[in-house]
């Protein structure tokens, strides 16, 4: 998920949380603050908080909430195989030699 906070004051980021973890925000070449949320696939369905605590251009600080609702969703599984001695450093032939 993201978050975007446009006018904002620039001096200082944007702070705030979801589901009780910080979110880090970065600032984008137009101004806009940025912070990603991941959420876990496993995540229940239901309502979270998103909390912000803003700066204004004038540096007056508030607080912004607001509910986020998550969904059931499925996701569609596809299943590949991997040559798996290609992504060995060493290579697995290399490998099972330093282990005898």
């Amino acid at each position: 998920m993201l978050v975007a906070v446009a006018r904002h004051h620039d001096a200082i980021a944007p702070s705030g949380q979801f589901q009780e973890s910080p979110l880090s925000f970065l600032r984008a070449s137009t101004g806009t603050y940025l912070a990603f949320i991941g959420l876990d696939l496993e995540i229940a369905t239901g309502t979270y908080r998103l909390e912000l605590e803003l700066l204004d251009p004038e540096r007056v600080q508030s607080v912004w909430t607001q509910n986020v609702t998550v969904g059931y969703k499925r996701f569609p599984i596809q299943e590949i195989t991997v040559d798996q001695a290609e992504f060995f450093s060493p290579n697995l032939n290399e490998l099972r030699a330093l282990l005898k």
